[in-house]
């Protein structure tokens, strides 16, 4: 007898959603971003794609964005970070609105402002920085509070 264990959320910080190449608003910031540039994203997406490139079905099995409402619908309730200036947003968002379309899935999207891909990172010794740390850390003791009531 198989059970399913499953966990009760998913956190997930400024995510790759998708692992097909695409244009977006978001991702034209990676063409002067310093954290995430664009040869960067490439280098990231030929290491998980191969250089023949993937099937269908594996381009979906690597990217949640393009997953089926069937498969989204199983996932556990998700919270999501984006930060405003990073080139990923815009599948955040995506996901955000699908994930909000769908009958029974529960999301959280929280916004980093003013912040880059990877500021979580650039917390340690910069108090601009330090305002997402404290962001994640608010959303975790409220997601511990109600998961534990």
């Amino acid at each position: 007898m198989s059970v399913e264990v499953k966990p009760d959320a998913v956190i997930a910080c400024y995510p790759v959603l998708s692992i097909q190449p695409a244009l977006s608003t978001s991702r034209l910031l990676s063409l002067t971003d310093l954290l995430l540039p664009y040869s960067i994203m490439i280098s990231c997406l030929d290491a998980y794609t191969g250089t023949d490139g993937l099937s269908v079905d594996q381009l979906e099995a690597g990217s949640p964005l393009d997953a089926s409402d069937e498969q989204l619908q199983r996932l556990p309730t998700m919270h999501l970070f984006g930060a405003e200036l990073d080139p990923l947003l815009d599948d955040s968002i995506g996901l955000v609105h699908r994930l909000e379309a769908i009958e029974g899935t529960r999301v959280h999207f929280d916004l980093f402002e003013d912040m880059p891909h990877g500021c979580l990172s650039l917390a340690v010794g910069c108090t601009q920085y330090k305002r997402s740390i404290d962001q994640v850390g608010s959303r975790l003791a409220q997601i511990i509070t109600t998961s534990s009531s």
